[in-house]
Formats: C-alpha cells, sequence, structure tokens
C-alpha cells in the first residue's frame, strides 16, 4: 500500500467475512483488506474519502498484476 501512496499501517477490527469459509474449511492463507477507516465501517453513516477510494483501486490493481505474473512464471 505504501507504493502506492496509501498508509500501510495494519488495523484490527472484530468483524466476519465470507473469506472465512475459504480460510477455515480450505485452509487457504488469506487477508482481508479495504481502504477506509475502520472507525466508519460498516456503519449507518459509512464513507470513504475519493483519494483512499484510488489508493485502494491502486492496491487492487497492483495485487492482481502481481498474483497474474507469479502464477504465469509458476
Amino acid at each position: 500500500m505504501k507504493d502506492e501512496g496509501g498508509d500501510d499501517t495494519i488495523d484490527m477490527m472484530r468483524g466476519w467475512g465470507d473469506v472465512e469459509f475459504v480460510a477455515t474449511d480450505h485452509r487457504v492463507p488469506t487477508i482481508y483488506y479495504g481502504p477506509g477507516t475502520v472507525a466508519a465501517a460498516h456503519t449507518a453513516d459509512e464513507y470513504i474519502d475519493l483519494d483512499q477510494y484510488h489508493t485502494g483501486v491502486a492496491v487492487y490493481e497492483r495485487a492482481i498484476r502481481e498474483f497474474l505474473e507469479t502464477a504465469k512464471a509458476s
């Protein structure tokens, strides 16, 4: 994230998501990532700043490209 101009701070929050099925049932290492702030996530007034949105798009794009390059090389 830092390479894409974002904050690379790791934060935690309590919650649950569909990735739990992949991680637990199929024992696939997973991470949860989403742009925005934990304080605004899943609230009645949930929002994301436009710069966080653009950084998130860049992070997802880079992750996908690197994954595909790694898969192609193996």
